[in-house]
């Protein structure tokens, strides 16, 4: 089990403090984030994602790989570089962030293929 910590934004922060505030009075710093309240140890977030997830976004879940996907993709589209969205989704390797966590965007591809048929024009090159 990783025992680093996971990057989160600032309105994030203060959701999960306002949660563990909420449910157990203590500060964010202290003891696991996710636990059953009977037996005080860590809950297994699978469980979690299928309870209670769906319930707070209409059903619109697909489970934790298709959401790190889908904050990969949207990191790169938001102009963040590849070793960033890795260190983010704490991956060992770049490549393995490249390959399955950042989506192509079809729009972008479109638009950077009109690109270069617009160089290739400009040096002459026609069909």
């Amino acid at each position: 089990m990783r025992q680093a910590g996971v990057p989160v934004i600032p309105t994030l922060r203060k959701i999960l403090a306002k949660y563990k505030a909420s449910n157990f009075g203590r500060p964010i710093e202290q003891d696991w984030m996710f636990y059953g309240l009977k037996s005080k140890r860590p809950l297994d977030l699978d469980n979690l994602s299928r309870r209670d997830i769906p319930d707070h976004i209409n059903g619109a879940w697909f489970g934790w790989h298709a959401f790190r996907r889908g904050l990969g993709t949207r990191l790169n589209e938001f102009g963040v570089d590849s070793e960033t969205i890795q260190a983010i989704l704490r991956h060992g390797d770049v490549s393995t962030t490249q390959a399955f966590y950042i989506l192509p965007d079809r729009k972008k591809t479109e638009i950077a293929m009109k690109r270069m048929d617009t160089v290739l024009k400009k040096y002459g090159i026609k069909a």
